[in-house]
């Protein structure tokens, strides 16, 4: 739906008739081909039925029926619409389009396609000129392993850009790790993620994301919520923020002969902090601001934590306190939590307390 040029000619094919040619000034150049046409010169107005087929510069439109108001310069189609540009195919039940303003508004199972993007939604409206698509009701997005999906859409189609409000939803496909060794990695990289927020946005040529209110991450291994979220494949990070809970699952679905690894496989841990970062493809993990971790039993608080998924280690720092299910605890400068084995080393101006029992 590009500029068409001035002076449209539309030619009327008719069963047995000549083409009839009737020139339409400040309209463009078009072409009209149907089974029956028929033309109300008083109200301008052309009504075609039957494999019609409209033509305006390198826009072709397909229905079974159509009016063109040459007056307004509208078109309506409907009957199972189809609308083909060098770059761009638009189907949907019915179709308005605006020549002056190059605006089409489609409803009714639209699917349009462009560059390897597709757009699936009840209803859409297509600024042609400024490339935005805005669509509403079951919206979908689709491009190269991502899959967006919310109430709402806009989409900047030449800045690669969508906004999605209402139950907005990115699901990323999995994908190898480059030069990966270790087979845990690569299986939880075998597996989708799904982020999920009240409002999203996506940047579909480099892969990167923004949400916020009621943000939730899942995979495989864990789960995350907060209020905000940043992702960037190109950066190879997930930042959360705002009362951030993390839920590393149990990891027993992935299958191992190991003991030791089955062992820490089965452990879960729940972290709750103002801030983490989660590195993409090590899914290492870097926390900030008033920690919390509890994990079989033992509570441990403090200002920063590092953890690192392939030694399953998780460090933290800054007024450590930890909590057994005993009742003992630990103060300390620095924590050494070893989450396959359970055991922890402290560092630094450490203070203990736990329970002696005496003997018979």
């Amino acid at each position: 739906m590009r500029p068409v040029v001035l002076g449209m000619v539309v030619a009327l094919l008719l069963p047995g008739m000549a083409a009839a040619q009737i020139e339409i000034p400040e309209v463009g150049q078009g072409r009209l081909r149907a089974e029956r046409v028929r033309y109300d010169a008083r109200a301008k107005v052309f009504y075609a039925e039957g494999n019609v087929r409209l033509t305006l510069g390198d826009t072709e439109v397909q229905a079974p029926r159509l009016r063109v108001d040459q007056g307004k310069q509208i078109v309506f189609a409907a009957g199972g619409v189809v609308v083909r540009q060098p770059d761009t195919l638009l189907r949907s039940e019915e179709l308005t389009y605006e020549i002056r303003s190059r605006t089409a508004h489609a409803s009714g199972k639209v699917v349009l396609t462009q560059a390897g993007t597709t757009v699936n939604a009840a209803e859409v409206t297509f600024d042609v000129a400024g490339q935005v698509v805005r669509a509403r009701g079951s919206v979908r997005l689709e491009r190269e392993g991502s899959t967006l999906t919310g109430d709402e859409l806009v989409a900047h189609m030449k800045t690669k850009d969508a906004e999605v409000t209402g139950h907005a939803s990115l699901v990323r496909a999995p994908r190898a790790l480059p030069g990966s060794q270790d087979g845990a990695a690569q299986a939880l990289a075998d597996q989708e993620t799904t982020i999920t927020a009240d409002r999203m946005r996506f940047r579909w040529d480099a892969n990167e994301a923004e949400a916020e209110g009621a943000v939730t991450v899942t995979q495989p291994d864990k789960t995350a919520r907060a209020r905000k979220l940043v992702y960037s494949e190109v950066r190879n990070v997930l930042e959360l923020t705002g009362d951030v809970v993390v839920d590393q699952r149990s990891g027993e679905w992935l299958a191992t002969e190991d003991p030791e690894a089955a062992k820490a496989l089965a452990s879960r841990t729940v972290m709750a902090c103002d801030r983490v970062v989660i590195q993409l493809r090590s899914r290492d993990m870097q926390a900030d601001g008033a920690i919390r971790v509890e994990q079989e039993g033992r509570l441990a608080t403090g200002d920063h934590a590092l953890y690192t998924s392939r030694e399953r280690m998780l460090v933290v720092t800054g007024n450590v306190r930890i909590r057994e299910a005993d009742g003992s605890w630990l103060r300390a400068d620095k924590v050494v939590i070893s989450l396959a084995d359970e055991t922890f080393e402290a560092m630094g101006n450490v203070e203990t307390e736990f329970s002696v029992k005496r003997g018979k």
